[in-house]
């Protein structure tokens, strides 16, 4: 069911970002409206690339200090996602990713997320646990043995088998 209700999710959101194109492509022109996605895009990736080093370096800093927290982990994450966003042509993804860039809406979103993995912690949602797994077998030295890979049955070469057909010759 989550497989069909994200499907039905994502046409929902490219008819929508259709719907914007055309009206905003009315009531400003097409022009205009191609320049606010190319300004948009070249924000997104602007973004990207400046926040994107910087965040690495602060993780790399926080991490060799021992203080990296999944909170800067997170918003470093919503930022590039906000960047990503403006990146993605559509007047409803540049509007969620400007939305993004807000400190308290990042903080909002922060917060629903930490809580949905809490939720699915407690209920045990979201963790593979495997219980038809095949069970354990030790084997003890004596329960097998190693042959000389030489004499192998199994050996294809044509190395091995003119020896083999040689020895029979003698």
């Amino acid at each position: 069911m989550q497989y069909n209700l994200s499907g039905l999710t994502f046409l929902i959101w490219l008819f929508a970002e259709i719907a914007g194109f055309i009206l905003v492509g009315r009531v400003i022109g097409v022009l205009p409206t191609l320049a606010l996605l190319l300004l948009a895009m070249a924000a997104g990736f602007a973004l990207l690339r400046h926040y994107g080093e910087n965040l690495m370096t602060q993780l790399q800093n926080r991490f060799l200090k021992g203080s990296v927290s999944q909170r800067a982990i997170g918003e470093g994450a919503l930022i590039i996602t906000a960047a990503i966003l403006l990146i993605i042509p559509g007047f409803f993804s540049d509007i969620a990713g400007l939305l993004l860039l807000v400190p308290p809406v990042r903080a909002t979103v922060w917060r629903f997320l930490e809580k949905r993995r809490q939720n699915s912690r407690e209920t045990g949602r979201g963790r593979r646990t495997n219980k038809t797994a095949p069970p354990v077998i030790d084997l003890d030295a004596g329960d097998y043995h190693a042959t000389d890979p030489e004499h192998s049955p199994w050996r294809q070469d044509n190395d091995h088998n003119k020896n083999r057909d040689h020895n029979k010759n003698r």
